[in-house]
């Protein structure tokens, strides 16, 4: 059995857990030099917020609907990456990291599992 991780808009989430008064707030993170969009968090994209769309396009939109925009912190977000990755080898055989925000498990010894869906909310909460 395999299991894939991967981190909903790893960036704009991280930089949530670091920064209480946004977590409520719509926030995207932008690319090296501010250039492009590159991480929406759900409630940015439930605005209609694209992906790697150039900043200064839609600057304008953003600050309208009171979206937070942040630079990318990638020192930062390594830091959270190794941590959450650390917890989720904690629950399976092998475990092999495929970015900074996903990694595959592999289940080998695990047929004590009998409810792989449950199980996958037990990782996603010490996550």
């Amino acid at each position: 059995m395999f299991a894939l991780i991967d981190a909903v808009s790893f960036y704009a989430r991280v930089e949530k857990v670091f920064d209480p008064s946004i977590r409520n707030k719509p926030v995207v993170v932008l690319t090296n030099n501010d250039g492009c969009i590159c991480a929406v968090c759900p409630m940015a994209r439930e605005l209609g917020v694209p992906k790697f769309i150039p900043y200064f396009k839609i600057k304008s939109f953003l600050a309208k609907h009171n979206v937070v925009v942040r630079s990318s912190n990638y020192e930062l977000y390594a830091d959270l990456s190794e941590r959450m990755m650390n917890v989720i080898t904690r629950y399976s055989d092998r475990h092999y990291v495929y970015s900074i925000d996903e990694s595959f498990l592999h289940f080998r010894n695990f047929a004590c599992i009998d409810d792989w869906h449950e199980y996958g909310h037990v990782i996603r909460k010490a996550v």
